[in-house]
């Protein structure tokens, strides 16, 4: 059985409570966040800071994805650490208008189609 739908999970950055989230609202949350991480300042999470950070993601979701510096710069940039929110925000905005509804937060990502292969049969 699947669990609540993951939009739910942007409701925190629904700074004026109106039920809905703006692109403006999550980014404004992420950088808070992302900032309140990079406990030395330098605009990027040194390791330990990650690890710290993926403790408490782990804590709070024992399914959250952990926070990996993809782009091997030694750390954690802010565009790694907001990729994941802002890929499901950008999903789940079924018309592009930069504002997630209620009915567009309780929605479920699109599924990516994997193609069937006919393979030849011997």
């Amino acid at each position: 059985m699947p669990g609540p739908p993951p939009g739910l999970a942007l409701l925190k950055y629904d700074r004026n409570h109106d039920g809905k989230v703006t692109l403006a609202e999550l980014e404004e949350g992420l950088h808070a966040e992302f900032n309140a991480a990079d406990k030395h300042h330098t605009g990027c999470l040194d390791a330990a800071e990650v690890r710290e950070l993926n403790a408490k993601r782990w804590a709070a979701n024992h399914s959250a994805t952990p926070l990996v510096d993809w782009e091997h710069v030694g750390c954690l940039t802010f565009a790694e650490f907001a990729a994941e929110p802002l890929s499901l925000f950008e999903e789940l905005d079924k018309n592009g208008d930069g504002v997630l509804t209620a009915k567009e937060l309780r929605g479920r990502p699109n599924k990516p189609a994997i193609p069937r292969i006919d393979l030849p049969r011997d």
